[in-house]
C-alpha cells in the first residue's frame, strides 16, 4: 500500500504522551505572525549584545578584607547578555569570541513569515531551553500529514534550533511525529543556514531562496522517511529477531558493572512495555511497531522534565541511537520482503 497523503487535522489520535516540545515550549499555534510566535513564546525583546570581559586580581588581606587590584582586559572574549524578559533585568548568557556577531530573535521573524506563506504551514510552537537564553527553538507544522500503511498518522515539522551562546547557527530539522505516542524522528538538513543568511539585511530574493532549499530538502527527507516507514509497516517481525536487533543497538558487554546491568534491565523493561503497549495496538507484530517501541523508548524515558525534554531534543546519542534502530529495523524489513 503506498503512502496516504491527508490534510492536517483531518484524523485526530490520542497520545499517552508527551513531545519534549510540550514539555519545554509553548502554544504558539493562536498567533498569525511570527512577531506575534516571538512575543507569546518569550522570545522577544531580549535586546542580546556583547560587553567587554576583564579579569580582577584579588587578595585577601590580614584582616579578611578583599583588596581588588590590576584589572586586565581579555580583548578577545566578549559576554553575551540579554534583557530577561520576565524580570526585564539584564541576564549573562555566556561568553564567545571577537568575531561573534548577534543576531537578534526579531531578526528571524521575515525569515519565519517567509517560510510559512511558502510552505502553507504554521508556528505552532517556540521555546527558550531552561529559560537563559543560551537556545532556542520555533516548530513549523508542515500542512500534509500521512497515514503509514493507510492506517498510522506521520506529523512532518521543521523545527529551527538557534543559541545565542555560540554553539549553533540557525538549524532546521525535519521531524517526523507519530502521533499516536509522540515519538519524534529528526534529521538535521545538512550543517544548517549561516546566521548571516537569514539577517533582514539580505535581500527578500535571496531569503526567499534560502526559505525554497529548506523546504525541498524538507519535504525530500519525508518523503524518505515515509517510504522508509511504509516498508516496516509492511513487514512482519518475531519478538525474538526484534530482541536481537536490540542487542546492536545497545551491546550486553554495556551492562558488565552493576550500574550498567540495572539501566540495561529498566531501559529493556522501557522499551517491552512500549513493544506491547497500546501504542503499538494498530501495527502490533511489524517491524515499525519494533522501531516506534525503540524511539518511544529514547524520547520519553528523557521526556519527564524541562532539563530532560532538553536534552531528548538535542542528544547526539538519542538522535544516533533512533537512526541506527531505524536502519536495522528498515534494512530487516527490505530482506523480509
Amino acid at each position: 500500500m503506498a503512502v496516504i497523503e491527508i490534510d492536517r487535522g483531518t484524523r485526530e489520535q490520542v497520545s499517552q504522551y508527551v513531545a519534549p516540545q510540550d514539555v519545554i515550549g509553548v502554544d504558539t499555534s493562536a498567533a498569525t505572525t511570527a512577531e506575534e510566535v516571538l512575543q507569546t513564546a518569550g522570545l522577544a525583546g531580549w535586546q542580546v549584545h556583547l560587553r567587554p570581559v576583564q579579569t580582577v586580581e584579588h587578595a585577601l588581606t590580614a584582616n579578611g578584607v578583599t583588596n581588588y587590584n590590576e584589572q586586565l582586559a581579555c580583548d578577545d572574549t566578549f559576554a553575551v547578555v540579554r534583557t530577561n524578559p520576565e524580570t526585564k533585568l539584564p541576564q549573562y548568557i555566556g561568553t564567545v569570541g571577537k568575531k561573534y556577531e548577534v543576531l537578534q530573535n526579531e531578526e528571524l521573524a521575515g525569515f519565519l513569515n517567509d517560510l510559512v506563506r511558502t510552505s502553507g504551514g504554521q508556528l505552532t510552537r517556540a521555546g527558550d531551553f531552561y529559560g537563559r537564553g543560551k537556545q532556542f527553538f520555533l516548530t513549523l507544522d508542515l500542512p500534509t500529514d500521512v497515514l503509514i500503511g493507510g492506517r498510522d498518522l506521520i506529523n512532518h515539522n521543521i523545527t529551527l534550533f538557534s543559541s545565542h551562546d555560540g554553539s549553533t547557527s540557525v538549524i532546521p530539522v525535519v521531524t517526523n511525529v507519530r502521533v499516536a505516542c509522540q515519538n519524534q524522528r529528526q534529521s538535521v538538513l545538512g550543517t544548517g543556514i549561516a546566521s548571516t543568511r537569514v539577517r533582514h539585511t539580505v535581500s527578500a530574493t535571496q531569503r526567499l531562496q534560502v526559505v525554497r532549499n529548506i523546504l525541498g530538502i524538507a519535504w525530500k527527507t519525508a518523503k524518505a522517511f515515509d517510504a522508509k516507514a511504509e516498508t516496516m509497516i509492511n513487514a512482519q517481525i518475531e519478538e525474538k529477531t526484534f530482541w536481537e536487533i536490540v542487542a546492536k543497538i545497545w551491546e550486553p558487554a554495556a551492562a558488565d558493572s552493576a550500574r550498567g546491568q540495572t539501566l540495561q534491565r529498566q531501559r529493556l523493561e522501557s522499551i517491552a512495555s512500549r513493544l506491547h503497549g497500546p501504542e503499538s495496538e494498530d501495527i502490533k507484530g511489524t517491524a515499525w511497531a519494533a522501531y516506534n517501541a525503540i524511539t518511544s523508548h529514547l524520547q520519553h524515558a528523557h521526556a519527564d522534565s524541562v532539563t530532560n525534554a532538553s536534552r531528548a531534543l538535542r542528544s547526539a546519542t538519542v538522535r544516533n541511537s533512533a537512526a541506527l534502530a531505524e536502519k536495522l529495523f528498515h534494512d530487516y524489513a527490505l530482506a523480509a520482503a
